[in-house]
């Protein structure tokens, strides 16, 4: 089981002890008892804060377990101390937001290191010409020699730098669609459009959590959720402002429309993803004809040559 796995497991374990008639705090003491073995050293340490009085939200934050999702956790915690929001649905909506990390970052993480395992592969050819030197009767730690494989060495270290740096970093889940999940939940719970606004980005992802802060201030001033939205500094943040608008003002059901774009999104990013992946070969051309080409001549035309010379 991965990290993200185990955070999910131990997520949705808490959501089930309040499911079961357990109160946050009380749950939050027992959970050790059904997480994660891993994990059970931070949640003896949360218990024993919790027993000694440190308020709820401290102490999820001290939980390094989370890594982070310590700030969604916690924010979660936080409002339903505060504005007592029932934090089922929201530890739900989180526990899936992990669990589809973790499954993405699987298969694309092995998509992404198979490719840039074989650009190093191919970048790397040409060392294997120094096998050869031997054999060629060429003396590789005279002045030349040296220099030789000095100048091929860097060639292949910069077309392996190069080519690596052109294979795109797998996004594991779209921001967006994380906080229209949280707001799907929050409404699907009980909660108003603008309260589970003000939920969603509380618990942002990291990626998006200051854009997210200042929207969640402007609706906090007075601002109508789509245009604190579309006034944040993120033009992805303001996909959302539209749809919550309408259903605001209409007083229609928002859950299945903010699924749909969740949805809808996380297929885009997929597709861009795989889209830049098949593209990377094609891109690699670049290095490969000015660096690894030029150190294979380097390295193994250069001894052939000094080879003959000297009979």
């Amino acid at each position: 089981m991965t990290e993200l796995s185990q955070r999910a497991a131990a997520i949705a374990a808490l959501a089930d002890l309040i499911r079961s008639g357990h109160s946050l705090r009380a749950a939050l003491c027992t959970w050790a008892d059904v997480a994660p073995a891993p994990m059970h050293d931070d949640l003896h340490r949360l218990r024993n804060e919790l027993l000694l009085s440190v308020d709820t939200e401290t102490a999820v934050r001290r939980a390094r377990c989370f890594g982070e999702d310590t700030t969604a956790l916690a924010s979660i915690c936080s409002l339903q101390a505060r504005a007592g929001l029932e934090p089922v649905v929201l530890l739900d909506a989180l526990a899936r937001a992990i669990e589809y990390r973790a499954h993405e970052q699987g298969s694309v993480g092995a998509a992404t290191a198979g490719t840039k395992l074989q650009a190093r592969l191919v970048a790397g050819l040409p060392l294997l010409a120094l096998l050869l030197a031997p054999a060629a009767h060429v003396a590789l730690f005279d002045p030349v020699g040296l220099a030789t494989i000095a100048i091929g060495g860097s060639l292949v270290a910069v077309g392996m730098r190069w080519m690596s740096s052109l294979v795109p970093e797998p996004v594991t889940d779209d921001p967006v669609a994380s906080i229209a999940d949280m707001i799907a939940a929050s409404c699907d719970g009980g909660s108003s459009i603008p309260v589970s606004t003000l939920v969603a980005l509380e618990c942002a992802p990291p990626s998006v959590r200051e854009p997210a802060q200042r929207a969640r201030r402007l609706v906090e001033m007075g601002c109508a959720l789509g245009d604190s939205l579309r006034r944040c500094g993120e033009p992805r943040l303001a996909l959302l402002g539209d749809p919550l608008d309408r259903a605001h003002s209409l007083g229609t059901p928002i859950s299945r429309t903010l699924r749909i774009l969740a949805a809808r999104r996380r297929r885009e990013s997929r597709v861009e993803f795989e889209t830049a992946l098949r593209r990377a070969p094609v891109r690699m051309v670049l290095p490969l004809t000015l660096c690894v080409l030029p150190a294979f001549g380097v390295l193994a035309i250069i001894p052939f040559l000094r080879g003959l010379a000297t009979g």
